[in-house]
C-alpha cells in the first residue's frame, strides 16, 4: 500500500502541475479561478469559454490546448457573490417591479 500511495501522489502532482499551467495561460477570471493581475479580472467567453486539454510532455511543461464548448441547454452567465450579487438581485427585483407596474 505504501507503493500504491507513492504512485498516487506522483499522479496527483502531475494533475496539480497541469492545473497550474492551464490557470496561468487563462487570461481571465471565471468562477473559482480568479486572477488579480491587469486585464484578467473579467470573464472572457470569446477566448476562454473552452475545454482545457492537457497533454503530457515528458520533463517539459504540459502542452495546453483548447476545444470549443457546445452549449446545449443553459447559456453561461456570470456567477456573482457578495455585494455584486446583492446589487444584481436588487436591480432584478426593481426591473420586475417596474414590469409589473407597467402591466397593471
Amino acid at each position: 500500500t505504501d507503493l500504491l500511495y507513492a504512485i498516487e501522489v506522483g499522479y496527483g502532482l502531475e494533475v496539480a502541475e497541469t492545473m497550474a499551467h492551464s490557470a496561468i495561460l487563462r487570461r481571465e477570471s471565471r468562477g473559482a479561478h480568479q486572477r488579480l493581475d491587469d486585464n484578467c479580472t473579467e470573464r472572457d467567453d470569446v477566448n476562454f469559454l473552452k475545454h482545457s486539454l492537457a497533454f503530457y510532455n515528458g520533463d517539459k511543461a504540459p502542452r495546453i490546448e483548447y476545444s470549443d464548448v457546445k452549449i446545449t441547454k443553459s447559456q453561461p452567465k456570470a456567477r456573482l457573490y457578495g455585494a455584486a450579487a446583492e446589487e444584481a438581485a436588487a436591480a432584478e427585483a426593481a426591473a420586475e417591479a417596474k414590469k409589473a407596474e407597467e402591466q397593471a
